[in-house]
């Protein structure tokens, strides 16, 4: 679904687990703590492409086009 996979998207480095392979999955989690990093750049384009979906400007925006379409004016 949507809600799982944009989180996932800039995942680079992962592993396939079997659903209920718990020891696997222990495994897992230990070699892939091996790649811990932070990208502060990425981090920064990520955090901007957020604001720019779902800040604060970006409701305020939706919000008057939805009243808009109601005949609802809002002036600045």
């Amino acid at each position: 679904t949507p809600s799982i996979l944009e989180p996932l998207e800039h995942v680079q480095i992962y592993k396939n687990i079997d659903y209920g392979d718990v020891e696997a999955a222990g495994k897992h989690l230990l070699e892939l703590s091996g790649f811990l990093t932070r990208d502060e750049e990425k981090v920064e384009l990520q955090r901007q492409a957020i604001a720019d979906k779902y800040g604060l400007g970006k409701m305020v925006e939706t919000i008057v086009r939805t009243y808009g379409k109601y005949g609802v004016s809002v002036e600045p």
